[in-house]
């Protein structure tokens, strides 16, 4: 069965999006994504995954370009619209707070991103187990996040377990293992 027309359409849309993002051209990229998500939402409505999932690419493309400010109602919006449509702990639910933390990081919001950040740090290790890339990854964020608050104890702490994790997984000789013993 095809989809109807205008979702053929946003998905096209999504993918001219997916090339103009990588040739660097931003504008296009979200004009192209912007159009997909209101193709999205006159089929759908609000209520809808393709909805949340063209929110949280318009946050990726705001962050890009340096606007955090921008991105952090897109993924509020997103997340609100994961939250209402998926189970509680869903891995689409963890990227789409580490984004909004990353977004609050980056506007200066440190005491709001940290505790989201640990929120996705527990549900990536329900979800995934320990160790897994995404456990690491939100490790190393809050380890840069400890870092820009002057705590370098606990960021060392952090980013001691971010260089057991990838060295466990990819081994001590592996570039993401070796860079981050570098940021120890």
């Amino acid at each position: 069965i095809r989809p109807p027309e205008p979702l053929r359409v946003a998905a096209l849309f999504n993918q001219r999006a997916n090339i103009e993002e990588a040739r660097g051209a931003l504008d296009d990229a979200e004009r192209d994504t912007r159009a997909a998500l209101d193709l999205v939402r006159k089929q759908n409505g609000d209520a809808s995954l393709d909805v949340a999932e063209n929110l949280i690419n318009l946050g990726v493309l705001r962050m890009r370009r340096g606007d955090a400010a921008g991105a952090e109602p897109m993924f509020r919006e997103g997340l609100a619209t994961y939250r209402r449509l998926l189970p509680g702990e869903h891995p689409l639910i963890a990227d789409a707070m580490s984004n909004l933390a990353r977004a609050l990081d980056r506007e200066g919001k440190p005491a709001e991103a940290e505790p989201i950040y640990l929120d996705v740090l527990s549900m990536q290790r329900h979800l995934f187990g320990d160790p897994h890339g995404d456990v690491a990854t939100t490790l190393n964020n809050l380890a840069v996040l400890d870092v820009g608050q002057g705590d370098y104890a606990k960021a060392r702490s952090m980013m001691q377990q971010v260089v057991d994790a990838w060295t466990k997984m990819a081994g001590p000789t592996h570039p993401l293992a070796l860079a981050s013993r570098c940021n120890l």
